[in-house]
């Protein structure tokens, strides 16, 4: 020992705070030194645990800490008083982008405080982000989810606060915050796109159902003009109905159109030229008052889509334009090569990145709210007054452009006006004319052939045989699959012809027509529908290689793609009695 010293029997002395008495010599003092040494021991021993343990809690504090910050998300450790008492990497990344004037990113405020200076919302969010928070604090609730709608310095967007009690006491809560105006941008635009493809589908179903009544009005119309001459005054009446049956007609093209079932006929196109081609009507139709300005990219990609409805789509959202300046001002129509990548297409539901070709439509009226963006493709939505629109305009461009595969969006402040932004797919293929079928007039026959017209309305199978009988056809006629397979299986002549409609409550003419071949080989199909070729081909109703004749149709339509299917087998055109031409529709 360090300054050692001769100690006497039964001295007392002081070591290690504590007072002894030396009773006896050599065993006394050797008991006094192992005493010692075992108290040192363990006060060494006490002062290394201590440090173990803070070391320990040191490590484990470093550990949560490195946990949270591989957290993306935004997180705030709180205590039962609802004060910070830390915070991850990202909420202090988040806290410093939104410039808070809180030190330490918060920590040592309270949560309440530091989240109303960053978000401005409505009482009612404000009370139920306190409830749920103090459900937390007292112990009543384990966790708490609250999503709002606030304002911060970087506009209006979407939160959602997740929180959980945790710890050996659950003494602390996990507070998570999140920035959810994406997410629920995407859901938005999926409710949107699932409720505008049901309405599709019921616009599809009705324009079906109408086409059928107008093949019989048209039908009986015209041929009811053909027994009177031009002089006689009953024409006008007939004329009349026709006119309005066109009419009705084109109502269910809209229709059509907007569900994605009308007949297109793509071809490989230069927006810029469908633009230049249509540019002087379109100023005639917009008034003086309104400039048109266009700015078209000079190098611009070939786009593959129907040129005379890219232009309706044109002249649909320029008369929408007009109409939204009724003091004058300026209709922008622009053109541009765009590469939309995956950042866009995650933020824009039914986007595939890639090359596209857009044209943006813009105008200086009053613009939208957000409530009417929500709708203005509905078919038959209007914010014009009675008889001044038919709310099929904006439900036609949609449908259009949906079908040419393409996608359109709108930018609308209400008093800053307007924009339509269409995407369609880039296409590297130079500019071609899309085939087109030579319209004949009505080939004159007469028919011997026979025909088993299959058709579950009454009112089309009379008009049908009405049409075809008087030209010589034997008509046999078939409510539906069952009925035909039964009059096919009992007559023991040839059937030439199968005219048919697709969509049946028995089964579709597709597979009547595949039943009925297995006895009948030689016997030619046509079939006939409301919906479009495309849309049946699409459904695996139809494939290519098949005729086809889309409702409605006129008489002389029907006539001549019934002799064109039957154009190779016996019968040959020949020279009719005279027949005088129904008047154009």
């Amino acid at each position: 020992m360090r300054g050692a010293r001769k100690i006497a029997v039964g001295v007392d002395v002081l070591l290690m705070g504590k007072k002894l008495t030396i009773n006896s010599d050599k065993e006394q003092i050797l008991d006094l030194l192992i005493s010692t040494f075992e108290e040192v021991l363990r006060s060494r021993q006490r002062e290394y645990d201590a440090r173990l343990n803070e070391e320990t809690a040191r490590e484990s504090q470093r550990f949560l800490q490195a946990a949270l910050d591989a957290l993306s998300a935004h997180i705030a450790i709180l205590d039962k008083s609802g004060k910070i008492v830390a915070v991850n990497a990202s909420w202090r990344s988040w806290a410093k982008q939104r410039d808070t004037a809180w030190p330490d990113a918060g920590v040592g405020a309270s949560y309440l405080d530091l989240w109303a200076s960053c978000f401005a919302a409505d009482k009612e969010t404000v009370e139920a982000l306190t409830c749920s928070l103090a459900s937390l604090t007292s112990g009543k609730e384990h966790a708490a989810t609250l999503e709002y709608q606030a304002k911060t310095t970087r506009g209006i967007g979407w939160f959602a606060f997740s929180a959980t009690r945790f710890g050996a006491t659950e003494e602390l809560i996990a507070v998570e915050h999140e920035d959810i105006t994406k997410r629920k941008s995407l859901e938005q635009q999926l409710r949107q796109s699932q409720k505008m493809e049901a309405i599709g589908q019921l616009a599809g179903g009705v324009s079906h159902d109408f086409n059928n009544l107008l093949v019989v009005i048209t039908s009986y119309t015209k041929l009811l003009l053909e027994q009177f001459d031009q002089s006689d005054s009953r024409r006008g009446d007939l004329e009349e109905i026709l006119r309005a049956a066109n009419d009705a007609a084109s109502l269910t093209r809209q229709l059509l159109a907007f569900s994605r079932q009308q007949v297109l006929r793509p071809s490989v196109i230069d927006l810029n030229t469908v633009i230049g081609e249509l540019e002087k009507m379109l100023r005639r139709v917009i008034g003086e008052d309104i400039q048109c300005v266009t700015v078209l990219e000079p190098a611009l990609g070939h786009v593959r889509a129907d040129p005379g409805q890219m232009q309706q789509i044109l002249m649909n959202l320029a008369v929408n334009a007009r109409d939204a300046m009724p003091h004058g001002g300026t209709i922008s129509i622009e053109t541009a090569n765009i590469a939309l990548d995956e950042t866009f297409a995650s933020s824009h539901t039914g986007v595939t990145p890639g090359r596209y070709v857009v044209m943006n439509v813009t105008d200086t009226g009053l613009g939208m709210s957000a409530e009417t963006q929500a709708r203005i493709f509905e078919p038959f939505f209007t914010t014009k007054d009675v008889g001044k629109g038919t709310g099929l305009g904006l439900s036609t461009v949609y449908g259009i452009v949906q079908q040419s595969e393409g996608h359109i969006w709108v930018y609308s402040e209400v008093g800053r006006g307007t924009s339509f932004k269409i995407y369609l797919p880039r296409v590297d293929e130079p500019i071609g004319g899309a085939p087109r079928t030579r319209q004949r007039d009505s080939i004159p026959v007469h028919a011997t052939e026979t025909v088993l017209v299959v058709e579950d309305n009454l009112a089309i199978r009379k008009v049908i045989t009405r049409i075809l009988k008087p030209l010589g056809y034997k008509i046999l006629e078939a409510s539906g699959a069952i009925d035909a397979m039964r009059i096919a299986s009992q007559v023991d002549v040839p059937i030439d012809l199968l005219l048919t409609d697709v969509v049946m409550p028995e089964t579709t003419g597709p597979a009547l027509a595949a039943e009925l071949a297995k006895t009948r080989p030689e016997m030619e199909v046509l079939f006939m529908s409301g919906y479009s070729r495309s849309t049946m081909e699409k459904n695996s109703a139809l494939h290519a290689q098949v005729h086809f004749l889309e409702k409605p149709f006129a008489p002389d339509a029907l006539i001549r793609k019934v002799r064109e299917v039957l154009s190779g087998m016996s019968a040959t055109p020949s020279k009719p009695p005279s027949r005088r031409p129904p008047p154009s529709a």
